[in-house]
């Protein structure tokens, strides 16, 4: 109950529980304990697990890209909302990466290898079909000062940093992650289907993106219902 008053997730307490219990029965097997063990399971303690759903609208991650103190950190803010990488592709993201097309392609602007690699499907390659998304990966290739032809440098504050930022930005604290669902929700309100989102950001299926990004906010809701009825409304 104390982790939790500090503000230890339900998932967090749960973790550190069964590891101190898992600690009590070796003890008990080297007879360095006599209780009864499953008697010390807190209750309400449960491993189950809230996913977090937390995005940015445009106008708040441009006042995060501007609240960094340099527009090199900023860079980074942008390419994730632009491409969707997680952290490990950021790291690793190089400026041969990014290919903007002088004009548009069928609607696209250009495309990101992005260099993810937690399974074979997260190395990917995403194509930049939305006009803010060119205009954010523009300011990266003018702003991003990797060495070596990587995008950036090494950034070792990162959260900390960013929580410094959300706060000068007004902006509820934000997370690297929480850019990457940004990326998802902005296309999926753009009318990309969750399938076609799926592969662009290297998931295996859309089980994940119906939990966490695609979910839509009040506002948002109203706006597609309305839509559809004014849509509906139109053909009869």
């Amino acid at each position: 109950r104390r982790r939790q008053d500090e503000g230890a997730s339900g998932t967090t307490a749960a973790k550190e529980v069964a590891a101190l219990l898992f600690a009590l029965r070796l003890a008990q097997e080297h007879d360095l304990y006599r209780g009864n063990v499953r008697a010390l399971k807190p209750a309400g303690v449960s491993s189950a697990s809230t996913p977090r759903k937390a995005w940015r609208t445009l106008d708040e991650v441009r006042a995060l890209r501007d609240a960094f103190t340099s527009p090199t950190r900023g860079a980074v803010v942008v390419f994730a909302v632009a491409t969707g990488a997680e952290a490990s592709a950021i790291r690793r993201a190089e400026r041969a990466d990014v290919v903007l097309y002088p004009r548009p392609r069928h609607g696209v602007f250009g495309h990101v290898r992005v260099q993810g690699s937690k399974n074979a499907r997260r190395a990917r390659t995403v194509p930049v079909v939305l006009p803010w998304a060119r205009e954010f990966l523009r300011f990266v290739l003018k702003h991003a000062d990797g060495a070596d032809g990587r995008l950036f440098r090494r950034w070792r504050s990162i959260n900390r940093d960013f929580d410094a930022a959300s706060k000068r930005a007004k902006v509820p604290r934000t997370t690297p992650h929480d850019l990457r669902r940004t990326y998802a929700h902005l296309h999926y309100q753009a009318g990309v289907t969750l399938d076609v989102l799926a592969p662009a950001m290297g998931h295996k299926d859309t089980k994940m993106l119906s939990r966490i990004y695609a979910d839509p906010s009040a506002d948002e809701l109203a706006a597609k219902m309305a839509r559809q009825v004014t849509g509906r409304r139109r053909s009869v």
